[in-house]
């Protein structure tokens, strides 16, 4: 089992503000060019329709190529911290020797399981056995109250009979 520590440190906490302010600055780039986009198609359309739908569309284009590139941006500063906190935790599990057990223990976790298995079909064969009795003696106990039924019916046909002669 890989010895992995509770909370891994984190570190470069200039990059992760880096992360979200290159992440806020490109949707207010975006934001903003669907603005100011709009508003150059309202003001130019006045002069020409096409005009301003070309103002609009480039200024689009430019707000969303600015926006992908900073997202673009903090999500490749994103990866290689990703890719140094697993490098960490992989090296300070390597340190701890836990990397991966060896096969004498591997061996001894697996017939430690069949034990186990062996042992958890013993149980439930002895179980199977006491309801397969435990049926049977359910069986006679009905049986049983059956003749008691019938008995009593024969007693109170008889009562029946001599009470009214």
């Amino acid at each position: 089992m890989l010895n992995i520590p509770p909370t891994l440190e984190r570190r470069y906490p200039t990059l992760r503000f880096l992360v979200g302010l290159y992440k806020v600055v490109g949707v207010i780039a975006l934001t903003v060019s669907i603005v100011i986009g709009s508003f150059q198609l309202v003001g130019m359309s006045r002069f020409s329709l096409p005009l301003g739908f070309f103002a609009m569309l480039s200024t689009l284009l430019i707000g969303a190529a600015i926006a992908g590139a900073c997202w673009l941006v903090a999500e490749g500063i994103a990866v290689f911290m990703a890719i140094e906190e697993n490098t960490r935790m992989i090296a300070m599990n390597m340190n701890t020797g836990a990397a991966a057990p060896p096969a004498e223990d591997l061996k001894r976790l697996v017939q430690q399981m069949v034990d186990e298995q062996i042992n958890t079909n013993h149980r439930l064969d002895a179980l199977v056995n006491t309801l397969v009795a435990m049926r049977g003696n359910v069986s006679s106990g009905v049986q049983g109250i059956e003749a008691i039924v019938e008995s009593s019916k024969a007693t109170a046909t008889i009562l029946y009979r001599q009470s009214n002669k």
